[in-house]
C-alpha cells in the first residue's frame, strides 16, 4: 500500500473514533432507507463486474453453525436467514460420496419460509482423512485457553497441492448439487473456506504452552496446547505459501458461486503463525505479524471481486472502537461488504446481558458500514427490540 492510502486509512480510522459516542438508535420500517443512509455513508465505489450491489447478502441471519435450521426461528419476522456450517468430513466420507440429506433439509425449510442462507463448508479439523494427505496434529484451546479445555485437531497443510485439489472438487460438487435439486438460490453467501481450525475463521492453530484442565471433554493433569508457531515453522511455513494457498481454494468457491457474496470471517490477532519473512519467530501480538496475513487477504479479496466480497469480523460488542477494527474500516474503504457476527461469550453464551448493551452493539456495527450481521439462537428472545431495529436497518 502506498504512502497516501495509508494515510487516508489512518485519517479514515481517527474519524470514526469521533463517531463512537453511542445515541439512540431510532429506525422504522417507513424511514429505514435514509435511517440506514445516515448510519452507513455512501456505498463503496467498487461493486465487482458483473455483480449488482443489490444482490450482495444482507440482512439479519442466525448463527446455527452445525444445529439443523429451527423453522421457529426462521419464522421470525425479523430474521433474513441462517448460517449453516457443515462439517466436510460428515458431507463427504469418502471421496464423491455425499450425504445430502441434512443440506437438503435445512435449504428446503429455509426456502419454504422465504428466508436464505450463507453457506459454509468447514474444513480445518472437519476435513475427511482422505482429503488431506499432509496433516499435522495440534492441541488447541478457544479463545487462548480461557476455559482450560482443549481438543486435538488434524489440520491439513493449506499449500499441498492434493488437498487444494480436493477443496476445489467439494466446491464444485456442492454447487452442482444444489443446482440440480432446485436449492441453489436459496444461498445468498458462501464462506470462503480452506485454511481453517475448528470453526469457518480463516485462521491456523497458534497457541504457544498453555495449561489445560480437560482434553477432548476428560480431564487431564499437566497437559498443554501445542506450540503451535513452531511446529509451523518446522513444517517450512512462510507468508507467501499460506497467502498464495487461499488465493486458490478462495478462487474455487468464488468459480462454483458466481453470483454469490463471497464471506472472509477473520480474527484480528492470532490468526496466523507470528513468523517474518525470513520464517523466524516473533514474539508477542503487539509485532504485528499475525495479522498482516488477514490484511493481505483482505485486500487481495476486494481487488479482485469488488462489493461481492464480505470481510467478516466475528466478534461485534459494545467495545468496538476504530483502534480493534482497523481491519474492517480499511475494507469498507478500498470497496467491500462488511459483515459481523456478534461476540459468543457476551451474548451466545450467556442469558444475563442486558438489552442496552445488544443495542449499543448493533449500532456501532451500523456505524462501521455492516449489511450483514449474524446473531445467536437465544437473541431473538432476549433482544426483540433490537432485533426489530437491525432488521428494518439491514434491509
Amino acid at each position: 500500500m502506498n504512502k497516501p492510502r495509508k494515510r487516508a486509512t489512518i485519517a479514515l480510522a481517527l474519524s470514526f473514533v469521533a463517531v463512537l459516542v453511542v445515541g439512540a438508535f431510532v429506525v422504522t420500517r417507513q424511514s429505514s432507507h435514509s435511517a440506514r443512509k445516515a448510519q452507513l455513508g455512501g456505498p463503496p465505489t467498487s461493486t465487482g463486474a458483473g455483480f449488482s450491489s443489490a444482490t450482495v447478502s444482507h440482512g439479519v441471519y442466525i448463527a446455527n453453525f452445525f444445529a439443523p435450521v429451527d423453522p421457529t426461528l426462521l419464522s421470525n419476522a425479523n430474521v433474513d436467514g441462517s448460517s449453516q456450517a457443515y462439517k466436510w468430513s460428515a458431507l463427504e466420507r469418502n471421496k464423491g460420496v455425499f450425504r445430502w440429506t441434512r443440506m437438503d433439509s435445512d435449504l428446503k425449510t429455509a426456502q419454504r419460509l422465504g428466508k436464505r442462507i450463507a453457506l459454509g463448508i468447514d474444513t480445518g479439523a472437519f476435513t475427511p482423512g482422505w482429503a488431506k494427505p499432509q496433516a499435522l496434529t495440534f492441541v488447541v484451546s478457544s479463545h487462548n485457553g480461557k476455559f482450560a479445555r482443549g481438543t486435538t485437531d488434524s489440520i491439513p497443510i493449506p499449500w499441498d497441492a492434493t488437498y487444494e485439489a480436493n477443496v476445489r472438487d467439494v466446491a464444485n460438487a456442492v454447487a452442482d448439487h444444489l443446482r440440480a435439486t432446485g436449492l441453489y438460490g436459496v444461498v445468498s453467501q458462501v464462506k470462503l473456506t480452506g485454511i481453517n481450525e475448528d470453526s469457518e475463521e480463516t485462521r491456523m492453530p497458534t497457541e504457544g504452552r498453555i495449561p489445560i484442565a480437560y482434553l477432548d471433554g476428560k480431564p487431564v493433569t499437566n497437559t498443554f496446547t501445542t506450540d503451535a508457531t513452531s511446529v509451523w515453522r518446522a513444517h517450512g511455513y512462510t507468508r507467501a505459501l499460506v497467502e498464495n494457498a487461499w488465493e486458490t481454494m478462495a478462487g474455487y468457491w468464488a468459480t462454483a458461486f458466481p453470483d454469490k457474496t463471497l464471506a472472509l470471517p477473520t480474527i484480528l490477532n492470532a490468526g496466523f503463525p507470528n513468523i517474518d519473512a525470513n520464517g523466524a519467530v516473533l514474539s508477542g501480538k503487539e509485532t504485528g505479524t499475525n495479522a498482516q496475513t488477514s490484511q493481505y487477504l483482505v485486500d487481495y479479496a476486494v481487488r479482485r471481486w469488488g462489493k461481492r466480497f464480505m470481510s467478516m469480523h466475528t466478534s461485534l460488542s459494545d467495545l468496538y472502537t476504530a483502534a480493534n477494527q482497523w481491519l474492517q474500516v480499511r475494507a469498507y474503504s478500498e470497496g467491500a461488504s462488511i459483515g459481523y457476527q456478534f461476540n459468543d461469550l457476551l451474548f451466545g453464551q450467556v442469558s444475563t446481558t442486558p438489552e442496552t448493551r445488544f443495542l449499543t452493539g448493533a449500532n456501532i456495527g451500523l456505524r462501521f458500514h455492516m449489511s450483514y450481521v449474524e446473531v445467536f439462537r437465544t437473541d431473538p428472545r432476549l433482544y426483540p427490540t433490537t432485533m426489530a431495529k437491525l432488521h428494518a436497518a439491514l434491509n
